[in-house]
């Protein structure tokens, strides 16, 4: 794998087999599509829309408040990346996966996610609303006051997240897996008031 430097790519439509490392990488409107890249302590400041990552590494890479909506990221890894309040809205993840990531205020409203995973990571008040899902995992994350609104959680199990606050349509609730205990925070969607038996 080579290693090469932002502005030696930035006017390339296509970048195979390259490693970039400790960088600040600056927006850039032009196409471009990664492919076999592997990203380190890279940090993404300003727009890079419309970008195509296949079979790409970002390791502890920070996209805090960047934009890279309606990019496409086919078998992508974030690894202990900050992704907090970056932009990935109507954008595309296929078998891609985040672990170990701080990913609160994150904006995915619009995208279509498939067979990708969130594992370890804190997306606490980001958006998830107008999703299209198909096998998509959460494990031990944090989506408190997340919303889904407009989002099917058919098939998708929250049991091990902190899902509390979560803000989602009843219909949409339908075939979502849930702990007893979690399943209590929904009932106010149904107009039920809980409250204590008196002595």
């Amino acid at each position: 794998m080579d290693k090469k430097t932002y502005s030696e790519i930035v006017s390339l439509e296509y970048v195979t087999n390259v490693l970039f490392q400790d960088e600040k990488w600056e927006e850039f409107a032009s196409y471009i599509e990664f492919q076999n890249c592997v990203f380190e302590r890279i940090s993404f400041i300003g727009s890079f829309q419309s970008k195509v990552f296949e079979h790409v590494t970002f390791k502890d890479c920070d996209f805090s408040n960047a934009d890279f909506g309606s990019s496409s990221f086919v078998s992508v890894q974030f690894e202990s990346c900050n992704m907090v309040g970056s932009n990935f809205s109507h954008s595309t993840f296929v078998e891609s996966r985040a672990k170990s990531c701080m990913a609160y205020c994150s904006n995915f409203n619009g995208s279509i996610l498939k067979k990708s995973k969130f594992i370890e990571t804190n997306l606490k008040e980001s958006g998830f609303s107008d999703c299209k899902l198909e096998k998509v995992e959460w494990t031990h994350c944090c989506l408190e006051k997340a919303d889904f609104h407009c989002t099917s959680l058919k098939k998708i199990d929250f049991r091990t997240d902190d899902i509390c606050g979560v803000v989602v349509r009843l219909e949409d609730l339908n075939g979502l897996m849930v702990t007893s205990r979690q399943a209590l925070s929904f009932l106010s969607l149904l107009g039920l008031i809980v409250k204590e038996d008196e002595e």
